[in-house]
């Protein structure tokens, strides 16, 4: 198509359809944005109009992706939204679908005025708001705390006919935390534990990291343990906020227990590893750490990629150069020196 348009040649419509349809049907990476390419220069260069389904078809394949890529496909989708509405009859979904994509955005200003923006010309075309919508304006809602709004869109998903979803009450959890209203946010986890009757593994990630950041110690262990005993899975993002909780309130004893029961539950990785690491250097047990160190790289819980030649060394050359400078300040703590986070610095400064 390329060469066809260079040379002057404009490929007819129906190639346009096929190659998109072509694009969106493959699985293979780089194919969606391939699709809209072609789709933007069927109406930018050719100003060809594209059939509804083929609209709904390149923007759902764009709203299919994962919540944190998808926002990256912004204003392709406002792109498509705009065609749809200036050429063709808008469907309910579309405004669905864009409201949500707006929900992920990091830019609140943009994000609340594009969204207030969409729900006027869903109230004026006469289209409700549906339980999707709700659920879009409850996210948003929780980046900033905007506990008015949040409450607004809980009361219409009250009164509506479906049920609702679990994730709602993580949203509007999430909304009064980011105020600083803990207890409310733990007051919303236990409604939800009895409207629900359960529980899903997203509330309980969302209300120990909620209490964790708040260093509510005793809450989030009680949470914990809570957690545990309902058999959900996975349980490694909550022993992360807790060994970061206790790593900052240099509660050591209780960080090397929550290390040993993950070991038991969960497969660990890097991160795990690495508050565990930063703790024993912090209470100055290099020998541990060491040990630690060269376990993680013997059962691959880390990878050499992007490591300086001779990882293995790094805690050795750790343990001698803290050493060494003990030696010349007394006093100091290893940590006043060395953070494991720094520990691949080691190597190019000794």
């Amino acid at each position: 198509m390329d060469d066809a348009t260079a040379l002057g040649c404009v490929p007819c419509e129906s190639t346009f359809h096929l190659l998109i349809v072509a694009y969106l049907s493959s699985s293979i990476q780089g194919c969606l944005e391939e699709a809209c390419s072609i789709y933007n220069r069927m109406i930018r260069l050719v100003t060809y109009q594209p059939r509804l389904s083929l609209h709904n078809s390149l923007f759902r394949a764009l709203v299919s992706q994962p919540g944190a890529s998808s926002k990256h496909y912004l204003k392709q989708a406002e792109f498509i939204f705009h065609n749809v509405v200036s050429g063709l009859e808008i469907h309910k979904d579309i405004y669905d679908d864009l409201i949500w994509l707006h929900s992920y955005q990091d830019t609140i200003d943009r994000k609340k005025k594009s969204i207030a923006l969409l729900r006027k010309e869903m109230q004026d075309a006469g289209i409700v708001e549906g339980r999707e919508v709700l659920v879009s304006i409850l996210k948003a809602c929780s980046k900033e705390g905007d506990v008015e709004e949040a409450e607004k869109a809980w009361l219409k998903l009250l009164h509506s006919e479906d049920s609702i979803p679990p994730q709602a009450f993580v949203y509007k959890m999430e909304a009064f935390s980011n105020i600083g209203e803990l207890m409310k946010s733990l007051e919303i986890f236990r409604k939800m534990q009895e409207q629900l009757a359960s529980t899903n593994v997203a509330a309980h990630h969302k209300i120990i990291e909620i209490l964790c950041k708040a260093q509510e110690v005793e809450l989030a262990e009680f949470l914990m343990i809570e957690f545990i005993k309902s058999n959900l899975k996975p349980l490694m993002p909550s022993y992360i906020d807790m060994m970061s909780m206790y790593f900052n309130f240099s509660l050591h004893d209780k960080l090397e227990l929550a290390f040993s029961q993950c070991l038991e539950k969960c497969r660990p990785n890097c991160t795990f590893y690495s508050i565990y690491l930063d703790s024993l250097v912090k209470v100055g047990n290099l020998d541990k750490a060491e040990k630690i160190f060269n376990q993680m790289l013997s059962e691959g819980a880390i990878s050499l990629k992007g490591c300086p030649e001779g990882a293995e060394k790094v805690v050795k050359a750790l343990k001698a150069k803290s050493l060494r400078l003990q030696g010349k300040e007394k006093g100091k703590s290893v940590l006043d020196w060395f953070s494991v986070k720094q520990l691949h610095m080691v190597l190019e400064t000794d």
